[in-house]
């Protein structure tokens, strides 16, 4: 089985959105999952943001029991492949030189309105 590993900066928005319609769409033949370069955000949200739950339920993925989990090296070199929507300058080096990886140009939802929002996990989508 295929194991895919999105990343973004928190691991409460893009990367988690992703992780949640990947599973859902191809989890019969591909497994995903994700994580954040930032420790303090995963410090502050030890579980999902309301308004994402929210927002992810309505498109019919239910993403509450998910938790913000914080890269590792083990973990990209675990996945087949790698999505990686944090800005290039924040990527480890581990990450850039890893040929596993793809840079999405996503925007971060962080502080966004909820339209912002669904228009950011619309794209994720």
């Amino acid at each position: 089985m295929e194991r895919v590993l999105y990343v973004c900066g928190g691991n409460v928005g893009r990367s988690q959105m992703a992780e949640g319609f990947h599973n859902r769409f191809y989890g019969s033949f591909s497994v995903a999952s994700s994580a954040g370069l930032n420790p303090h955000t995963i410090e502050k949200y030890r579980t999902m943001p309301d308004i994402l739950i929210k927002l992810m339920s309505e498109a019919g993925i239910d993403i509450s029991g998910q938790k913000p989990k914080l890269l590792t090296r083990n973990m990209l070199e675990s996945c087949d492949r790698c999505f990686f929507m944090a800005g290039r300058d924040a990527c480890p080096g581990y990450v850039k030189e890893s040929g596993k990886v793809t840079f999405w140009d996503i925007e971060d939802p962080y502080n966004k309105d909820d339209s912002k929002i669904r228009e950011i996990r619309d794209i994720i989508r």
